[in-house]
């Protein structure tokens, strides 16, 4: 098994005169299996170097004592997560002999435990862990723990209802591990992490934990350093690139260590046109170069492993300007750049060198047919996302456009509704002055029909009463009114 850790003090704080805030480690325990540990003290905590110190080396203790050999998995998560109480309960007791508060020791914790197949792990705080599957694949296993605000980190005091444990199911070759300023600049770069759109950023739709392969290959493959002849001190040549001291070589070298592990992997041809795309950005070196936090990094690689490689696809390299372009697009608002076509991998190996026509096993294509294909496929799939990405632009402006068209539609509604609800009150007014205006006028009477208004009436006249003393012209009277009218009833 191959094992190698380094903490080196970043450029920022050698300016400064700041100690090394981060600790590691990596050590065989005495039941076969491997631990790995690193630790990064918190940038704020006075006593931060103290504290990533005190947390490695006591996981480390509880381990070595504690980690005996055919313990199940379930019981070596159990006693990882004893380990970091254990660690705790030791920065706890350092910061009361002292005096000084507890969160003056802060620091982050990431550990494994790994026999060169299972990977059993621990985490707190902003760091990483990634494995290289049996299958190829390289991924992270863990998490970023970072505060509310997205830049502040969650430590170790943070307590158990913070700490991560867990078992990588998949069989790892190797795994790695690294603190913030590693993870964040080289293996997991914010520029392989962008959402495709302003619809997926406004959403968070879009994958976080991409892992930068080119990096990842020459510090997780054994055929890169470990196993390359070409190399002759691995630690110091290891270590000397984490650092970030480099001669004016250091392009050619490190290109020269990842074709070695691609020959390995795919032969001279396409491990060439591979390296080439990786040379044409030179973006790893520069990568390292520019991380000018503390570094930290551990690795565990099991040179036996017999790892079956992705498709030549998955190691090819970004193309790291339109990212960049990308990124400024979402940084200032602006509309994203359109992405560059490229030519597939077989187009590359047939413009660079000729092959023979080989028939591929299990099919009756040719090589050269089976590239064609492959290239017209890539072309294919490009159009396609070229189109999507259209109709995605389209959709929005249909659906604005709609929704415009919508509330104009609404608004001639409501103000038609107005306009005929203030005509029906006029005319009611209208109406109503009318009845007025025909109740106070006054018929024209003639001397002709008073008369027969009066016998043509059914209202019966007001009688007048009078005194006892006048009944007898009171009856004249009302027999007068009786008869006359019976007559107006006859008639």
């Amino acid at each position: 098994m191959i094992t190698y850790g380094f903490s080196i003090q970043g450029k920022s704080h050698k300016s400064r005169g700041v100690v090394c805030q981060d600790a590691s480690k990596a050590v065989q325990l005495n039941g076969g299996w491997y631990l790995g540990v690193v630790a990064d003290g918190v940038g704020s905590a006075a006593n931060a170097d103290i504290g990533s110190k005190t947390a490695v080396n006591s996981l480390y203790e509880y381990c070595k004592e504690n980690i005996s050999r055919n313990m199940s998995v379930s019981k070596l998560r159990e006693m990882l997560e004893d380990g970091y109480e254990y660690a705790f309960k030791q920065i706890e007791l350092c910061a009361g002999k002292t005096g000084n508060s507890i969160e003056s020791y802060d620091t982050t914790l990431s550990s494994i435990l790994y026999d060169g197949e299972k990977v059993i792990y621990g985490h707190a705080g902003d760091g990483g862990i990634l494995v290289r599957l049996y299958n190829g694949i390289i991924q992270p296993i863990t998490q970023r723990q970072k505060g509310a605000d997205g830049s502040s980190v969650i430590p170790l005091r943070g307590g158990n209802r913070t700490w991560k444990f867990g078992i990588c199911e998949a069989k790892a070759a190797s795994v790695l591990l690294a603190t913030d300023g590693m993870l964040d600049g080289v293996f997991q770069p914010v520029l392989l992490n962008l959402p495709k759109d302003k619809i997926a950023l406004a959403r968070g739709n879009f994958p976080k934990n991409n892992a930068y392969i080119t990096a990842s290959e020459f510090f997780m493959n054994p055929y890169s350093v470990y196993l390359n002849k070409n190399i002759k001190d691995k630690n110091n040549f290891i270590e000397k690139f984490v650092e970030g001291i480099f001669g004016d070589s250091a392009e050619n070298t490190f290109m020269d260590c990842i074709k070695h592990a691609y020959v390995k992997m795919f032969g001279v041809q396409k491990a060439g046109v591979i390296c080439e795309e990786i040379k044409e950005y030179d973006y790893a070196v520069r990568a390292i170069e520019n991380v000018t936090d503390d570094k930290s990094v551990v690795c565990i690689i099991n040179e036996k492993a017999k790892v079956t490689p992705q498709d030549i696809y998955y190691y090819r390299e970004a193309d790291w300007q339109w990212k960049q372009e990308c990124y400024q697009a979402f940084l200032y608002g602006k509309q994203l750049p359109d992405e560059p076509v490229r030519k597939s991998v077989e187009e590359l190996i047939n413009g660079t060198a000729k092959e023979e026509p080989q028939i591929k096993s299990g099919d009756n294509l040719q090589e050269q047919d089976y590239g064609k294909l492959r290239q017209e496929n890539y072309i294919l799939h490009k159009r396609m996302a070229d189109l999507k990405r259209k109709a995605a632009k389209y959709r929005v402006i249909a659906m604005t456009s709609l929704a415009v068209g919508v509330i104009s539609l609404i608004m001639v509604f409501i103000t038609l509704h107005i306009y005929n609800g203030s005509q029906n009150v006029l005319k009611s007014y209208k109406d109503k002055l009318k009845q007025i205006e025909s109740s106070t006028e006054k018929p024209a009477s003639t001397p002709s029909n008073k008369k027969n208004s009066k016998t043509n009436s059914t209202e019966k006249p007001k009688v007048t009463e009078k005194p006892d003393n006048n009944i007898g012209e009171t009856e004249t009277i009302k027999s007068s009114y009786d008869s006359e009218y019976i007559k107006t009833e006859k008639n």
